[in-house]
């Protein structure tokens, strides 16, 4: 259900979640990436109300196929295979060699061969994402791009509850990362924040997974210290 609004009830929460509903609770552990959660009206302080600001996603695309297992046959276990065109490489599967079929990644844009490659990979329509794939396929592996089937593509700019696969803010490439991101750990009273983007593995779910659990931790002492007051 799309949230509407984030309030505080005293030492309380109130998710607002349109057409007059909303839900109240003794906590929240809000994961919404912060290019959507600056949107959202809410009760944050003005520190964390700047620190959610302003941070772009990377609009990253994936495409795949399922194939015979051509590239078996010319050697190549695993690994990646580099284009200067817009779908960026080709991601070969490392696991069930020899087996009859496998899925070839033939994309999965970030910028790394081209700075604009995520916008302009993510603004084709998807028969065009295909036919740029396949032409690429053809020319590293001649005569294979008729192996090609059942294609799928994710353009995560495009997703609503996404818009991207996590921050490209330089304050995310500093190491340690400074006062924002401090900011972002930070609990709002009862509510508590986690995502891949408050980990030092953004962009994958392993990443939303250990802040998940670090969130919770915080969550749960500071539930024991509220009993124990």
């Amino acid at each position: 259900t799309p949230v509407t609004a984030i309030r505080r009830q005293g030492e309380r929460v109130r998710i607002e979640i349109g057409r007059g509903q909303a839900i109240e609770a003794e906590y929240c552990l809000c994961t919404l990436p912060l290019n959507l959660l600056q949107r959202i009206p809410s009760d944050f302080s003005a520190a964390k109300q700047a620190a959610i600001r302003d941070v772009p996603y990377l609009p990253s695309v994936k495409v795949a196929f399922e194939s015979p297992r051509f590239w078996e046959a010319e050697g190549i276990y695993g690994g990646l295979g580099w284009t200067d065109q817009p779908n960026e490489n080709l991601l070969y599967p490392s696991g069930d060699w020899h087996s009859a079929r496998g899925i070839l990644v033939a994309a999965y844009t970030a910028g790394w061969t081209g700075q604009n490659h995520p916008q302009e990979f993510t603004a084709m329509s998807h028969a065009d994402r295909f036919r740029v794939c396949r032409e690429v396929v053809e020319r590293m592996h001649p005569g294979h791009a008729r192996d090609l089937a059942k294609g799928i593509t994710v353009a995560w700019g495009l997703s609503p509850w996404s818009e991207g696969v996590g921050p490209v803010h330089p304050d995310w490439f500093a190491n340690p990362r400074g006062a924002r991101y401090a900011e972002l750990l930070r609990p709002e009273g009862p509510i508590f924040f986690a995502g891949e983007h408050l980990s030092y593995v953004v962009f994958w779910q392993e990443g939303a997974a250990l802040s998940a659990h670090a969130a919770m931790r915080l969550m749960t002492a500071h539930a024991a210290e509220r009993r124990a007051a």
